[in-house]
């Protein structure tokens, strides 16, 4: 988030707080959560006539917009684990998966 806001005026932006609401983002997830804060504040300086920072209600409301891409494919490796993992090569996506919040997000 710190190099994805580096040239975006910003206030108030606790990027911890971002990092644990977007545990399952890509980095492109991220970016749309940027642009999203940003059109969201351009938006508002076109209609107040003035240049507000983008700040930490904006980026929550688009946190709030962008779904993880990532899930897409948690839902694939899943069922590949579950299914054709014999071998055991990928215990370590297994424990991955069976984390909390994957879980949670995954719906098991």
């Amino acid at each position: 988030m710190r190099v994805l806001l580096h040239d975006i005026p910003t206030e108030g932006i606790d990027v911890a707080r971002v990092a644990s609401a977007t545990p399952l983002c890509s980095g492109a997830d991220l970016e749309a959560v940027v642009q999203r804060a940003t059109d969201a504040t351009s938006d508002q300086a076109l209609t107040a006539g003035t240049e507000p920072p983008v700040t930490m209600a904006a980026v929550e409301r688009a946190i709030a917009d962008v779904r993880p891409s990532t899930l897409d494919w948690l839902t694939r490796a899943r069922a590949y684990v579950e299914f054709a993992n014999q071998t055991e090569r990928y215990s370590d996506v297994a424990a991955y998966l069976a984390t909390r919040e994957v879980r949670r997000r995954l719906g098991r």
